[in-house]
């Protein structure tokens, strides 16, 4: 699994069909660990069975976007 706030992991996975690893970015003003250490705990408890199946998720403040791997795109 990756923990990120650099935008190019799932832009990366988009592009290639990538199947895994799982990634979850963080998006927002305040990154610092103690800013986000709740929604990380949060989203591993909520999505662990996504995240071993391999998943992108995207935490935006409150907002939480999950995308399983690998990504289908749209026609």
């Amino acid at each position: 699994m990756v923990l990120t706030s650099d935008l190019d992991f799932g832009a990366l996975l988009h592009s290639t069909n990538g199947v895994g690893p799982s990634v979850i970015q963080f998006r927002g003003s305040d990154l610092r660990v103690h800013a986000i250490l709740g929604d990380f705990i949060q989203v591993l408890d909520t999505f662990s069975d996504s995240l071993k199946k391999w998943a992108l998720i995207t935490v935006a403040g409150k907002r939480v976007r999950i995308v399983e791997l690998p990504v289908k795109r749209a026609n």
